[in-house]
């Protein structure tokens, strides 16, 4: 499993870090949603994107894209298209989110930092097409894309587009092995049970 880290995938490091402070400050997110499994995924990918901004250039944030990237950074910040669009209309399971971020660390091992990093241009539509492609693949019915499409804020034609860049991207290698969910399910499990913990004890103050 140390593998994971090795290879520097970004969320893998993110949720690194976070276990290792055991304390990581997660003040005025852990209120987003009730679910606290949530809130950890949230924050794992918020420093992730801090972090891969902190170690390059503003020009190099703008060409590491490939079809994910926006013009501009989302008017809608991330925790919030999370919580009031992908769980609120797609309404995934914590495994499900947590297979979603294990397939965009495989697509950014796959291509490399130097052709698509995750930052905050590119995060809101790696989350959402890894998230559909999960859902997807783990349930019988799921809606079309064009309803997916609606969901994310994009067109249906670019969202039929970066399904397939992306699937393209993990050799269509979406069965995850379990060795994989188990690593990044216990980061998320100890934090969780510690900051639920956290929460608790400060309602009873």
């Amino acid at each position: 499993m140390t593998n994971i880290i090795q290879n520097q995938q970004p969320i893998a490091l993110a949720l690194n870090h976070m276990y290792e402070l055991s304390k990581f400050n997660i003040d005025g997110i852990e209120h987003l949603h009730q679910n606290m499994c949530i809130n950890i995924i949230i924050c794992a990918v918020n420093l992730a994107c801090s972090e891969t901004e902190f170690c390059i250039t503003p020009e190099q944030v703008l060409d590491r894209t490939l079809m994910f990237g926006s013009h501009s950074i989302p008017s809608m910040e991330f925790n919030n298209y999370v919580i009031e669009r992908l769980i609120e209309y797609m309404e995934p399971n914590t495994n499900e989110l947590i297979q979603s971020i294990i397939l965009i660390d495989h697509l950014l091992a796959r291509y490399g930092s130097h052709d698509l990093a995750l930052t905050w241009r590119t995060v809101h539509r790696l989350f959402a097409l890894a998230l559909m492609i999960t859902i997807k693949f783990t349930n019988d019915l799921c809606y079309t894309n064009y309803s997916y499409a609606k969901i994310f804020g994009i067109s249906n034609i670019e969202c039929n587009e970066l399904e397939i860049f992306f699937l393209e991207g993990i050799n269509f290698s979406v069965w995850i092995q379990p060795y994989e969910i188990e690593f990044y399910s216990q980061y998320i499990t100890h934090m969780t049970e510690y900051h639920s913990g956290k929460v608790l004890c400060s309602h009873n103050n």
